[in-house]
């Protein structure tokens, strides 16, 4: 009886400490990722595009306008629906509430309500920090520490940090794609268990299903590869049954196609065919929009992108080829690498096959960014706090201070910002950036004495409070404090200065940043400089948007009022710019 309630006791507590850890990883979600969600301006150029594609959708009492998302007149079917719904569905809330208008005006400079089409990448992130959690708690045998670790990695990295404050797709497909993992996950390791239960398929069928409506064919892809890696290397195909495929697939396709064929109704079968090809084979083998990138890309960037966990990963990889069965190497190359693979832990396998296939296929892609693999960041994590909780060993000192001088840079990162980007802050901000940079260092460096004492996980989660720090600094005070990359927001600033009522009609020539479209509510019209001059003449009381260096477009300065003029750094093509702000001579006081 004692043996009995003792395992009683030992349960609860198990329980106790997984729902501590759960908060843990839900309270450091928000405290990582919601400082500065409604103060930094609308960022150039993809979350722009989405908000205001979102935007419309909200203002749009049309059925056609929430099939098709659409910027201005264009349709912008690039990436399927889901996520602008769900900033739809943010915002209309917000609205609803009484809340957006009371948030709308938390940032020093013009803000549009952008933060309630973050939210939904907010909690998106979290959500994958808690999936990360339970993933890990399977791997590691119900180590909740270690599980924490891993969940608070995805929150912290630098990679989620600055994406989840992104109004894009990202976040959304990183959950849908851990949460069909998860699943897969689940299917796999009870493979031969005849009386498992329907949940682990009905996870892994409901995050392709989401996955596919947020951002196509990446999450299939996924799981996908990680089932043939899986199968390949020692697990034979028979257990690919128990994913129930065929309700699967009839699943995704009548979600998907119902979407499709309303979208093909909107805009022809032809016209969206051809998209899908762009989005999927034209990026695979050209570089869109410059996005090009020499294989080794992804890999050179985690080493900053997964930081502080980026530290093991390498060490997590060899050890656990390290640990595997000792098995009979027979045969050629070939051969020999899989019966190496054949020996690894299954659950490090189980990983492994959710990163190799899928990296290699984004390093081999031409057009790259760095948070295409994004959705094997989970797997990395696990693996790696896999190896932080059972290591009693040294890391490579190489290793150690690369990962030491690249925490120190993100440390400074703020410091910098202030110095060279125009900081408009109190003295007091000032002072706090710098107090709270100190503290950041102190926790950076007592990580480092902990990982060269061969306590890893204590020096990494002494690093992720370190990476906390330091997300509060650049997040909640320096960026929303600067002015320099924030052309359009300054912009904004003079136009309600000029026309506090919001009735000029407006014109953008050489500066048209999607920013400015979805800051001015979609008001703004992209005017080529040929029409410039037609433009003013058409629109008497207009107000145009203009860079200076196509002002002879119009005529020169001399031809036109010049109402205001912003200088500053255009980030997106890396240019420095002076905008003007103008209207016709004549009446408005030539």
């Amino acid at each position: 009886m004692g043996g009995y309630k003792e395992r009683v006791q030992d349960t609860r507590g198990q329980h106790r400490a997984e729902w501590i850890g759960w908060l843990a990883v839900v309270a450091a979600g928000l405290l990582l990722l919601m400082p500065g969600v409604f103060s930094i301006p609308p960022v150039d150029r993809d979350e722009s595009r989405f908000a205001q594609a979102s935007s419309q959708m909200v203002q749009s009492d049309e059925l056609g306008d929430w099939i098709v998302p659409r910027i201005q007149d264009t349709a912008r079917l690039n990436k399927p629906p889901l996520i602008y719904w769900l900033q739809a569905g943010s915002v209309s809330l917000g609205q609803a509430t009484g809340l957006y208008e009371k948030t709308e005006r938390w940032g020093v400079l013009p803000t549009n309500g952008i933060g309630w089409y973050r939210l939904p990448s907010v909690v998106s992130a979290i959500i994958a920090g808690l999936l990360t959690y339970m993933l890990a708690l399977r791997v590691l045998g119900g180590h909740v520490l270690g599980a924490t670790l891993a969940g608070l990695c995805i929150v912290a990295c630098p990679m989620v940090l600055w994406d989840a404050r992104q109004a894009r797709a990202d976040q959304m497909l990183l959950a849908c794609t851990t949460l069909a993992m998860l699943g897969l996950h689940s299917v796999w390791s009870n493979r031969n268990d005849p009386v498992a239960g329907w949940g682990g398929w009905f996870a892994l069928w409901v995050g392709i299903g989401l996955g596919v409506m947020t951002k196509g064919p990446i999450t299939p892809m996924v799981v996908a590869l990680a089932c043939i890696a899986l199968s390949a290397t020692g697990d034979g195909w028979r257990w690919i049954r128990r994913t129930r495929p065929m309700f699967g697939v009839l699943l995704v396709l009548a979600v998907v196609g119902a979407w499709v064929a309303l979208v093909m109704r909107e805009v022809g079968a032809g016209a969206y065919l051809r998209i899908v090809f762009d989005e999927t084979i034209g990026r695979s083998g050209s570089a869109a929009e410059g996005h090009w990138g020499p294989p080794g890309y992804h890999l050179v960037l985690l080493a900053l992108m997964l930081w502080p966990m980026s530290l093991v990963i390498a060490d997590a990889v060899v050890g656990a080829f390290k640990e595997r069965k000792p098995s009979e190497l027979v045969g050629g190359r070939f051969s020999r690498v899989m019966a190496r693979v054949r020996g690894l832990d299954p659950r490090a396998r189980f990983l492994l096959a959710w990163v190799v296939p899928s990296w290699i296929v984004f390093e081999t892609v031409s057009t790259k960014l760095p948070h295409y693999v994004l959705p094997l960041y989970p797997a990395l994590a696990v693996l790696g706090v896999r190896y932080v909780v059972r290591t009693t060993g040294w890391v490579g000192l190489l290793g150690v201070l690369i990962w030491f001088v690249l925490g120190i840079g993100v440390v400074a990162l703020p410091i910098a910002g202030m110095r060279w980007l125009d900081f408009a802050g109190s003295d007091g901000e000032r002072v706090l950036v710098y107090a709270m940079g100190g503290v950041a260092l102190v926790a950076l460096g007592v990580s480092v004495v902990h990982v060269m004492r061969a306590r890893v996980l204590v020096g990494v989660m002494s690093a992720v409070i370190s990476m906390g720090i330091t997300s509060s600094m650049i997040f909640a005070v320096v960026l929303p404090g600067v002015r320099t990359p924030w052309v359009t927001a300054r912009v904004m600033q003079e136009i309600e200065r000029v026309d506090p009522e919001g009735q000029r009609t407006l014109a953008a020539v050489g500066y048209q940043e999607d920013s400015l479209v979805f800051s001015t509510g979609g008001r703004i019209q992209r005017v080529g400089g040929k029409r410039a001059a037609a433009w003013l003449g058409a629109f008497g009381d207009g107000l145009m948007v203009i860079d200076k260096r196509k002002i002879e477009s119009v005529g020169g300065e001399d031809a036109v009022r010049v109402l205001a003029e912003v200088s500053g750094f255009n980030y997106s093509n890396g240019e420095w710019v002076d905008v003007l702000i103008i209207e016709r001579g004549g009446e408005h006081g030539e």
